[in-house]
């Protein structure tokens, strides 16, 4: 944890920051190794303490961190800040993360400190992984694998997409998945899961997510029964210790045709040929426009269609999307110890869509450990 505080503080120092307020409770855990409801603060000169509200003496025997208070409120969090005669001129805040009624108070409580947002700054940092942090990833992607090997084992005619997504989820608590974190909320369904139609129906989530059971809750397995013929995608997140991976494998239910068979081979060789370019070191945007050049005839159909686009992957940690975002726009290059979701997809309407994803470990001179390896289709 040490190593951690000495980051933050160095780039407090670099953007000029006082001192740090954080609310948020993944940011709280990478720093405190506790996730009771807290709030915790960082000064740039000085030891970090932390106030905890609800299991105030788990908390306290959780965290490394030696100067524990009792949570009473916010203004008692700002009025212990002022008693210790701390500097808080240049405020660092989660400023994605702050509810505005918070923000509200905190500016009613501090009308001359200058608010920082630091939502980049903790995500940077986070983005190189320890070796812990690793071994939960990997822990994490072994309850992915098992929901793919349940499913290649469940599907089949007559079977609803919300019976599979049933057994799937039995799967991963079998494993101590809990449910993911994704945009700054938990989502208890973790996982994206459609066939026919709906594979190119959007729900509430960008293309290729399911539609969802009802209008109420829009997102992943339908009531949809499963016929032969269909193309099903399971997408699937999990969460392990607080670390997350993310998987998707593409299935047919018969015999493939020869359209599927030659698009899912376009995916497979492009999926593959990216771990080749992670290791001759290419810059994000040219992993991700040389893939997009890997799709032929079908390029207008990479990531999606009609404004619902996705990125070619993301980083996997705390949350299930983080960064770095794998996208045409990001100059920059791979780093040891990042840990990617990689998810080549063709979605097109009408037809269907294949999608295969992979968690990887990125090793410096070395071809990226894979960390999901269930079975791709042979034809």
């Amino acid at each position: 944890m040490e190593d951690r505080i000495s980051k933050i503080k160095k780039e407090m120092e670099l953007k000029e920051i006082n001192l740090i307020i954080l609310f948020s409770s993944r940011n709280i855990y990478y720093v405190s190794d506790t996730a009771q409801f807290s709030i915790c603060v960082l000064p740039l000169d000085g030891e970090p303490f932390i106030f905890i509200k609800r299991n105030f003496q788990r908390g306290k025997k959780e965290t490394w961190i030696k100067d524990v208070i009792k949570l009473e409120s916010t203004k008692g969090v700002i009025q212990e800040i002022k008693d210790r005669k701390l500097e808080i001129k240049d405020l660092g805040l989660e400023l994605n993360f702050l509810r505005a009624n918070q923000y509200i108070k905190l500016s009613k409580l501090l009308p001359n400190s200058r608010f920082i947002d630091i939502n980049q700054l903790f995500l940077e940092i986070r983005m190189i992984k320890d070796k812990r942090e690793i071994e939960h990833i990997k822990a994490a992607a072994k309850a992915v694998m098992g929901a793919q090997k349940v499913t290649r084992e469940f599907i089949k005619p007559g079977v609803t997409e919300m019976e599979v997504a049933a057994e799937i989820a039995y799967e991963l608590k079998k494993h101590g998945s809990w449910t993911t974190q994704s945009n700054m909320y938990w989502d208890s369904n973790g996982f994206c899961l459609a066939s026919g139609e709906n594979l190119y129906s959007p729900g509430d989530f960008p293309i290729l997510s399911g539609v969802g059971a009802s209008k109420a809750t829009p997102r992943s397995a339908s009531n949809r029964i499963l016929k032969n013929g269909d193309i099903f995608v399971l997408d699937i997140g999990s969460n392990v210790e607080g670390y997350h991976a993310d998987h998707a494998r593409t299935y047919y239910i018969g015999n493939p045709d020869s359209k599927f068979r030659k698009i899912y081979n376009i995916i497979l060789g492009a999926l593959k040929n990216a771990f080749q370019l992670i290791k001759e070191d290419k810059t994000i945007a040219e992993i991700f426009q040389e893939t997009k050049e890997r799709m032929g005839e079908y390029k207008e159909f990479f990531q999606g269609f009609n404004g619902y686009r996705q990125g070619l992957g993301h980083g996997v940690g705390l949350h299930l999307d983080e960064p770095p975002y794998i996208i045409a726009r990001n100059t920059n290059k791979l780093q040891e110890n990042m840990v990617i979701a990689l998810e080549p997809k063709l979605i097109i309407p009408n037809w269907g869509a294949v999608d295969l994803e992979d968690t990887l470990l990125i090793r410096k001179n070395k071809d990226p450990e894979l960390l999901t390896t269930s079975p791709y289709l042979e034809f």
